[in-house]
C-alpha cells in the first residue's frame, strides 16, 4: 500500500532522477564550472584546495544566485508571468562576471530546453515552448531548471536540491581528472558539498532580490584566464 506521499513523489521523482543523472546530454561532461581556471592559477592543487574552493566559492554560488535565481523563476514561468521570467534570466547573466561562466550557463540552459521538448515533452510546454525557446535573452540553466519545474510541477526545494546536486557533480568529475584524485575521495567531497547545500537551502530560498549574489574574484580571473589559455581541457 502506498500513501499519497508517495504519489506525490512518482509524479515527479522519475524526471527528477533522469534529469540529474550523468547520462542526461546537458554537456556538463564539458564543463569544469572555472575548476581549470583556478588549477591552472594554482588555487587548487589538492584535495584540500578544492574542499576550500567549494566552500568558498562553488556552494555559495549555488546557494546564493543558482537556487534563489531558480525558485523565481519556477515561480514565474507558474504564473505565466513571461515579463519576468525574461529580466530573472537577464538577472542571471549580470551575475556572472566572466564571460565564459555566462556563456557555459547559456549553452547548457538553451541544451536543457531543447531536451524539455525532445525527450520530456510536457503537455504544457507545447503553449510555451515558443517563447520560451525564442524569447529567453540568456537561456540561462537555472532559470531553464526553474521554468521546467514549473511545467513538469516538481516541487522548488526538490528541483533546487537536484540542480545543486548536479552543479557539484560536475566540478567533482572535472577534479578528478585535473587532480587525479581517486573516486572515493571525490564521492566524499560530494557527499559534504551537497549536504552543505542542503543545509543551508532554507536560507536562500526566498532571497530578496537585493540579496541575490556572492562576490568571487578568484572564480572570475580564472575564467577570464582560461578563455584564452593556449591549452585546456575543459570549455569553461
Amino acid at each position: 500500500m502506498t500513501d499519497d506521499t508517495d504519489q506525490s513523489f512518482s509524479s515527479w521523482l522519475g524526471v527528477v532522477l533522469q534529469t540529474s543523472d550523468s547520462a542526461y546530454p546537458l554537456g556538463t561532461f564539458s564543463h569544469s564550472f572555472g575548476l581549470e581556471g583556478l588549477w591552472q592559477m594554482g588555487e587548487v592543487d589538492s584535495v584540500a584546495d578544492l574542499e576550500a574552493q567549494l566552500r568558498r566559492t562553488f556552494i555559495p554560488m549555488v546557494l546564493r544566485v543558482d537556487v534563489p535565481l531558480l525558485v523565481r523563476a519556477r515561480r514565474a514561468a507558474k504564473d505565466q508571468s513571461w515579463s519576468s521570467l525574461q529580466e530573472i534570466d537577464r538577472l542571471s547573466a549580470a551575475l556572472r562576471w566572466s564571460s565564459e561562466q555566462r556563456e557555459a550557463a547559456s549553452r547548457m540552459g538553451a541544451r536543457r530546453l531543447r531536451l524539455l521538448k525532445r525527450v520530456l515533452h510536457p503537455p504544457a510546454i507545447q503553449e510555451h515552448f515558443a517563447f520560451l525557446a525564442g524569447s529567453l535573452p540568456y537561456t540561462q540553466a537555472c532559470v531553464v531548471a526553474g521554468a521546467e519545474a514549473a511545467l513538469l510541477a516538481i516541487p522548488a526545494k526538490a528541483s533546487a536540491i537536484a540542480f545543486g546536486y548536479q552543479a557539484m557533480a560536475g566540478i567533482v568529475l572535472a577534479a578528478v581528472k585535473l587532480l587525479r584524485i581517486g573516486p572515493f575521495e571525490g564521492q566524499k567531497l560530494l557527499q559534504q558539498s551537497v549536504a552543505e547545500i542542503l543545509a543551508g537551502l532554507d536560507r536562500v530560498l526566498d532571497f530578496r532580490e537585493e540579496e541575490i549574489g556572492w562576490f568571487a574574484p578568484s572564480l572570475d580571473i580564472a575564467s577570464a584566464r582560461h578563455a584564452r589559455a593556449n591549452e585546456r581541457q575543459f570549455l569553461t
